[in-house]
């Protein structure tokens, strides 16, 4: 088993870990860029996670 960089990243003025960034193909989304960003998915799948401080999914 490899070892897996640890990648960082602010988010809202937040730091966190962002991997799951890299490994999922994730990207961030803003309220201005989300309609266009899901648009770009086409005829994918698209799957969107909120996150937010004590933003409990």
């Amino acid at each position: 088993m490899g070892l897996r960089q640890q990648v960082n990243t602010v988010m809202a003025n937040v730091p966190v870990d962002a991997t799951a960034f890299s490994v999922f193909d994730m990207k961030e989304l803003s309220a201005e860029s989300f309609d266009a960003g899901l648009a770009e998915a086409g005829d994918a799948l698209a799957v969107v996670f909120f996150w937010g401080v004590d933003c409990f999914n």
